[in-house]
């Protein structure tokens, strides 16, 4: 094939020009264990050495946070999200299973416990929500009766003292180095961060933001700035239209009139008058405007202030109870929105203090960091003791080993101490109560609980409230009566089982109260016609199961209705909580085949 090119290098035919420039040179970026490549030096270069809060709220307004912490929409609102976590008490979990974990454990909670005002702490380091960043001093001292160190002071930092420098080293502001700070000793400040944004290269100044976070207060100052325009607006429009125009009236070329009506309407409220010539006569009008500018306003007010409490709380309806019957709704946005916000709050809180706090204490102490504990919150539970208490009876009653200690420490009822007076239950009721004296006991000479002093008041209702009565023995029956103890036996495998546990009868009145007129009358009638009835229940675990079992009476125990039936799968007897029986409907016919005996 012919060279179509005439010697130059370029086509003779169709001649396509061409300029090649020569391939860029490519270094490839240094590495080394441990460090980053995308460090901050690759963007700022030499231009700036220290890295600076960009907080566009500070920016606009250095005293945008006081100011926006007397709104009251966004002052409530945060300090909703700050108190809900702050609440949680904070607990040390051991990081190893060991005496060693479960001891250093036990070091942290009693050091935690020397610190002054912990929740206190909790919702200043928590400040960093809506500031992006928190610090918080602490103050070690000595104790010279362990010869350990501890923190009664942790005490906030605003965090306009501080700076960082290019390696992320925390600096401090002093009158000797205001631009560049003074690196701050380890283990005095916690610092806690909200939201961290790097900086892009067009923008590298705001590499800050990576260490000093990005709070609400950031996001929300535009929302705030409209706010206060339109509220200013909003107070001219209302002087100017809301009260009415004075229209003042005088006669044709009488000058003198004309001053002394102007000058009279001017003596009323405001400046704003209006005067003309009318004829001969003069009088005075005022003129109200129809106008509805504030209402546009108010809508605008509105908007912003929902804007911001969605932005802080996830929602409005942790604050708002929105429309009628938006109640189901409001409690699914407290449960999950709301509650994803906290969970993520509290864990983020327990990881700085994981990582701050408790590692700097055993540091200190030295004490291996590897036995440091894990921090957890405990979610506040709305639970009444007494139901607790039920629970773990009914789970000693299913073989389930639960300690005196675990009741004392939910009731804050203290076991008995030797040499004190102990009441034994000896009888189906509280009439019937031997006392067995310690050493020392005060009441060594009492023979009967009557015999203490405020005990022979309150039992002579008990022994009506509790008296028993009834035949020996019973076929299945919907309202056996009450007994202390009770012996189950099947009459076709002759097996006997023996139930113990002080319960009363419950009441109609008690049965409908507690569980409702409907359901329990459905029970009832399901009970007499011998069928089996079908339920969902939701356990201690939070498993919901559907169950089929045989209706086999009520007990009232503690306040509350407990439902007794046979589950014909495992030949037992269960009991379930009356008033978390879901979707009950009536099932097949069963043969009664139980005889209940009555103990002695």
């Amino acid at each position: 094939m012919a060279d179509s090119t005439n010697g130059t290098g370029l086509q003779s035919a169709g001649v396509v020009f061409g300029i090649r420039t020569p391939p860029a040179t490519r270094y490839r970026s240094g590495w080394v264990a441990g460090r980053r490549i995308a460090d901050p030096s690759t963007t700022f270069g030499p231009y700036i050495d220290v890295l600076s809060d960009q907080d566009f709220a500070l920016q606009k307004d250095p005293r945008a946070y006081e100011k926006m912490k007397r709104d009251p929409t966004i002052r409530s609102a945060i300090r909703l999200r700050q108190l809900a976590t702050a609440s949680r008490q904070i607990e040390f979990l051991p990081r190893v299973d060991s005496p060693a974990g479960k001891e250093a454990a036990a070091f942290a909670t009693a050091a935690w416990a020397k610190v002054r005002r912990p929740t206190e702490v909790l919702v200043n380091i928590l400040d960093a929500i809506p500031e992006g960043s928190s610090f918080q001093e602490c103050v070690w001292k000595p104790d010279v009766e362990t010869l350990t160190w501890y923190t009664e002071e942790i005490l906030p930092v605003h965090k306009n003292r501080f700076i960082f420098s290019l390696e992320g080293l925390l600096c401090l502001k002093t009158p000797h180095d205001i631009f560049y700070g003074q690196t701050v000793p380890p283990r005095v400040f916690i610092h806690h961060r909200y939201d961290p944004e790097p900086a892009d290269f067009e923008n590298p100044d705001t590499e800050g933001r990576l260490y000093f976070g990005a709070g609400e207060y950031d996001r929300l100052y535009p929302y705030y700035l409209y706010k206060y325009l339109i509220l200013r607006l909003g107070f001219v429009y209302t002087d100017r239209l809301a009260f009415p125009i004075k229209i003042g009236r005088y006669p044709y070329r009488d000058e003198t009139a004309r001053a002394e009506t102007e000058a009279f309407l001017k003596l009323l409220d405001h400046h704003r008058v209006a005067m003309w010539p009318s004829g001969e006569g003069w009088d005075v009008d005022f003129l109200q405007t129809s106008a509805t500018g504030h209402n546009v306003a108010m809508d605008w007010i509105n908007y912003l202030d929902t804007s911001m409490q969605r932005m802080i709380l996830g929602s409005t309806m942790m604050q708002d109870s929105g429309e009628k019957g938006a109640y189901a709704l409001g409690t699914s946005q407290i449960q999950n929105v709301f509650g994803s916000i906290i969970e993520f709050d509290s864990n983020s809180l327990c990881d700085t203090l994981e990582n701050t706090w408790t590692r700097w204490l055993f540091e200190m102490n030295g004490r291996p960091t590897s036995l440091a504990p894990k921090v957890r919150q405990v979610a506040a539970k709305n639970i009444d003791p007494g139901q607790i208490v039920d629970w773990m009876l009914m789970l000693a009653d299913r073989g389930y080993p639960v300690t005196i200690e675990q009741v004392a420490e939910v009731t804050g009822v203290r076991p008995a101490k030797p040499g004190e007076t102990l009441l034994v239950m000896s009888g189906p009721g509280l009439g019937n109560v031997d006392l067995i004296h310690g050493a020392g006991s005060p009441f060594t000479g009492a023979s009967e609980a009557a015999d203490i002093p405020g005990i022979a008041e309150s039992m002579e209702g008990k022994r009506s409230q509790l008296g028993f009565s009834g035949p020996a023995q019973h076929v299945l029956d919907f309202d056996i009566p009450v007994e202390k103890s009770i012996k189950v036996k099947d009459l076709e495998t002759g097996k006997v089982t023996l139930s113990r546990g002080l319960y009363r009868k419950a009441t109609k009145k008690d049965i409908q109260r507690k569980v409702g007129v409907t359901l329990s009358t459905k029970i009832q009638r399901y009970a007499k016609q011998n069928r089996k009835i079908i339920f969902e229940y939701t356990n201690l675990k939070g498993e919901t199961k559907r169950y089929r079992v045989e209706p086999y009476s009520y007990r009232y125990r503690r306040g509350k209705v407990y439902l007794y039936a046979f589950d014909p799968k495992d030949f037992t007897i269960k009991s379930f909580f009356a008033h978390k029986l879901k979707n009950v409907r009536g099932g097949g016919l069963f043969k009664p085949r139980w005889v209940v005996e009555i103990a002695a």
